[in-house]
């Protein structure tokens, strides 16, 4: 179990860093004097793929948020702004209000507490090699109900988080694909990411078991934390808490008034 002490601005930056290196992987990324914007032309309509974060509140003005309306404009991508908590979290927030932009959503970012073993044996979780990635490709636009049309986009990042040692995992029943998950690590710290299930088989188990293996693959690479990040309006929390998760803290996400 983790410490008290732990969980301070460290653990954070730790985690902060895990998300951009994960996602830099799927996006390029564009580094502003006063922030960092991850991008992905061909995912434009999912802010996850397409947000600035890492904005310092020294350095926080409203024409730090107009550069970065004026950069996504640009690319004609919807504007996405993620708000760290920190002493003066409500000055930026007014400054985000003065852009003309709205609280559309909250990050909760979770670590692992004690996750529990996973019960029963039906479920078969194995890491992929190249020659199953298009079944985690495949599960992956059904779970998140991704258009068929960012198929090569999504197979893209897949072969790159493969070559990047990326722990991509596939849990089968009978042979059926029916839930994916990919645990990245750096500095010691592990990120669980794209947690997936086919539909017709979500309220089985798979999620946990997906969970419960992540958990036990992350101590084998030697991290010291591992951590995963929910949307508020998913109203996921009670499921991570049930399988040993605990929050840390929240971000807020920002975009343009619809």
């Amino acid at each position: 179990m983790m410490s008290q002490t732990m969980l301070s601005s460290t653990i954070i930056q730790y985690l902060e860093r895990n998300e951009n290196s994960f996602f830099s992987i799927w996006c390029s990324h564009l580094s502003l004097k006063s922030t960092r914007i991850l991008y992905n032309r061909k995912l434009s309509d999912d802010w996850l793929f397409n947000h600035a974060t890492g904005i310092l509140p020294s350095s926080a003005k409203i024409t730090v948020f107009e550069e970065i309306r004026d950069v996504f404009d640009k690319m004609k991508i919807q504007p996405c702004i993620y708000v760290l908590p920190g002493p003066k979290t409500s000055i930026m927030e007014e400054m985000i209000h003065a852009s003309n932009m709205v609280h559309i959503d909250t990050i909760e970012v979770m670590y692992a507490n004690h996750v529990p073993p996973a019960s029963g044996n039906s479920i078969q979780i194995t890491c992929i090699e190249n020659k199953d990635a298009d079944r985690w490709v495949d599960l992956y636009l059904k779970a998140f109900d991704v258009s068929i049309s960012a198929i090569e986009e999504v197979r893209r990042a897949v072969s790159r988080m493969l070559r990047e040692r990326v722990d991509l995992l596939l849990a089968k029943i009978d042979d059926k694909a029916v839930g994916i998950l990919a645990l990245f690590s750096q500095e010691r710290v592990g990120g669980i990411y794209c947690v997936g299930t086919d539909p017709d088989y979500r309220k089985h188990g798979v999620g946990s078991a997906l969970l419960s293996e992540a958990a036990r693959l992350s101590i084998k690479r030697g991290n010291f934390i591992l951590g995963l990040q929910i949307l508020r309006s998913a109203n996921l929390r009670n499921f991570y808490a049930q399988n040993g998760f605990t929050k840390i803290y929240d971000k807020k996400v920002y975009s343009s008034r619809i």
